[in-house]
């Protein structure tokens, strides 16, 4: 008589564990791409890739799909390791920045076009195909040719074609880059619905902070083939432990050294630095620093006021350092004189963050 198989096994066998990437590495010729990578994405959480062109983002993702051989490191997806698996062999799904759809199919036969290599009986791939049609709003299109539709179906389409495989884990490489702006918020949070609702561990590769920051549980800023900082949005925005991070996500002030009696001095290689929402305009010798309003720029429900700073001390300044503040319609005009009073600065020497920076709430998961 055969023994009842153990509860725990089972449980752990089928327990999702998200991804787990150590020690990726890729080269091109002498250029080291990707370096020793490390990454945990939980399950059911959606993760972002971010940075400049260049970074190795792209690289990475296309590594994890199995689209690029990795020269070293380990893949696991729900704890098994799937480096060395073709990307038909891995539970794994991509979405394409130019969504890849075959012109000449209708909607439906380019969703059901992966099912179909697999060899999936008719009436399962017909019942897959249109249920994942109804969840992404596309049923009423599946017949037509994806010319027909608009960007954003299209995109939606090519989602479908995703998620249709059912996948462990979803990629998205630059998913939206092709949208204009407006259609581009409202996809993304489409997306981020749909992820939400299915659950479905997701990496988004993206060079888009806007994107990045409102639709990720947490966002690897990546510089040079490797990972600056890995943390909730807000915490990148508010606590960045590098001057690449806080250049990178969102907008910055820097200063060539501390400010100090009305003043900015040098010292020792410091930079300090500032949001533009956080300078604010003042009363000439009322804040931390002087100086001249460049001009004002209109911005919608708020102005940005481009200010020259006095010259400060040996190492002038006057027409050189800038710096911007964003506000609710400040009473300043070109030529004027200002005050600017600096709140929250930070401060980085070589890069690094060598002030405490302010506690973040980072909302638990």
């Amino acid at each position: 008589m055969s023994r009842a198989p153990d509860p725990r096994v089972v449980t752990e066998a089928i327990t999702p564990k998200g991804l787990r990437i150590r020690g990726l590495r890729k080269v091109f010729g002498e250029k080291v791409v990707v370096a020793d990578f490390d990454l945990d994405v939980r399950p059911g959480e959606l993760v972002s890739l971010l940075g400049p062109s260049g970074c190795g983002k792209t690289t990475t993702l296309r590594m994890v799909a199995g689209f690029l051989a990795a020269d070293a490191g380990r893949i696991e997806i729900d704890g098994s390791d799937v480096v060395r698996l073709p990307p038909d062999r891995r539970p794994s799904a991509m979405v394409f920045q130019n969504y890849a759809l075959w012109p000449h199919m209708s909607v439906f036969k380019n969703v059901a076009y992966p099912l179909k290599l697999r060899r999936l009986p008719k009436a399962e791939i017909e019942r897959r195909v249109l249920g994942v049609l109804e969840l992404v709003d596309l049923a009423h299109h599946r017949d037509s040719r994806p010319a027909t539709i608009s960007g954003g179906e299209q995109q939606r389409a090519a989602l479908a074609r995703a998620l249709v495989q059912e996948p462990h884990v979803l990629l998205l490489d630059e998913p939206l880059s092709n949208l204009d702006s407006k259609l581009r918020v409202k996809v993304r949070e489409d997306i981020r619905e749909l992820q939400q609702r299915l659950g479905i561990t997701t990496v988004l590769v993206t060079h888009d902070q806007d994107e990045a920051l409102s639709m990720s549980d947490r966002v690897a800023v990546m510089n040079d083939g490797r990972i600056e900082q890995f943390s909730a949005p807000d915490e990148l925005y508010d606590a960045p432990r590098t001057s690449f991070v806080a250049n990178f996500v969102g907008q910055l002030n820097t200063l060539p050294g501390v400010v100090t009696g009305g003043r900015v001095a040098p010292r020792d290689g410091i930079l300090t630095c500032v949001r533009p929402e956080h300078t604010t305009c003042v009363a000439p010798g009322s804040g931390d620093l002087d100086g001249i309003v460049r001009r004002v720029v209109p911005r919608g429900a708020f102005q940005e006021v481009v200010i020259d700073l006095d010259s400060s001390g040996d190492e002038p300044t006057g027409g050189s350092t800038t710096v911007r503040s964003m506000a609710v319609r400040p009473d300043v005009s070109p030529g004027q004189r200002v005050g600017l009073r600096l709140e929250r600065p930070m401060s980085f020497r070589d890069g690094a963050r060598v002030d405490s920076p302010a506690p973040t709430h980072t909302p638990g998961r």
